[in-house]
């Protein structure tokens, strides 16, 4: 990997580099990073034989060489890293809008949470009042025999 035009660093410590986390506003150019890592992410079957634990040392230990390093290396080992790191860091970029999203969905879920808390604390006393009328108008219903008694009983609640 070598320099592009007019960067500053190379592909290789772009391709290092941790992605900032994604969030709401990012969102378009973690869209872009992970379209750049995909069309990187050619040679992914050539590793899908390779256990995950092992990938990962593969691509820590890329993640450790500068590119002079990794250019003294034979080309096999080379390889074997570059597509180690770039499976790694595609996996990564990949997760990390999910976890964005659950990140997102457990703060919607607070502020419903403390919403609901704010109306119910607000309205308790009205509640109250209302489930009171209402016990009030099943006991004075209970006690007075006939419908009109019931009835008389029941403009006298509402009355107040």
């Amino acid at each position: 990997m070598t320099h592009e035009p007019q960067k500053a660093t190379s592909l290789w410590q772009r391709l290092k580099r941790e992605p900032r986390q994604p969030t709401i506003k990012r969102i378009r150019e973690h869209i872009t990073h992970v379209q750049w890592l995909q069309s990187l992410n050619t040679a992914r079957q050539a590793v899908d034989d390779i256990p995950e634990t092992k990938l990962q040392r593969f691509a820590d230990e890329a993640r450790a060489l500068n590119i002079a390093r990794m250019h003294e290396l034979s080309p096999p080992k080379r390889f074997s890293l570059a597509v180690s790191l770039i499976r790694m860091q595609t996996a990564q970029a990949l997760d990390d809008p999910a976890d964005m999203f659950i990140r997102r969905m457990r703060k919607l879920h607070q502020q419903a949470k403390d919403a609901l808390d704010a109306y119910r604390h607000e309205h308790q006393e009205q509640t109250d009042t209302l489930i009171a009328l209402l016990g009030q108008i099943v006991q004075d219903w209970q006690t007075h025999e006939t419908p009109d008694q019931r009835l008389a009983a029941l403009e006298v609640l509402i009355g107040h």
